[in-house]
């Protein structure tokens, strides 16, 4: 989820927002989208593939 504009303009929706998507998860009616799964010494890479738009979901980084 994107949070920039909420920030700016009703930031005190962000609390409540997230606590109904932590519900959805929590009863399995929705779940993370992850892309890829990589290593933490390749971070930079992970940044790249998100900012040229090559992520369809999250990337995970494992330590």
């Amino acid at each position: 989820m994107h949070w920039g504009l909420y920030s700016k303009r009703a930031p005190e929706l962000i609390p409540v927002a997230n606590a109904a998507l932590m519900d959805l998860y929590a009863a399995g009616k929705i779940k993370p989208l992850i892309s890829a799964r990589m290593p933490l010494a390749e971070a930079p890479k992970a940044l790249e593939r998100v900012a040229s738009g090559k992520s369809t979901g999250k990337i995970l980084l494992l330590i």
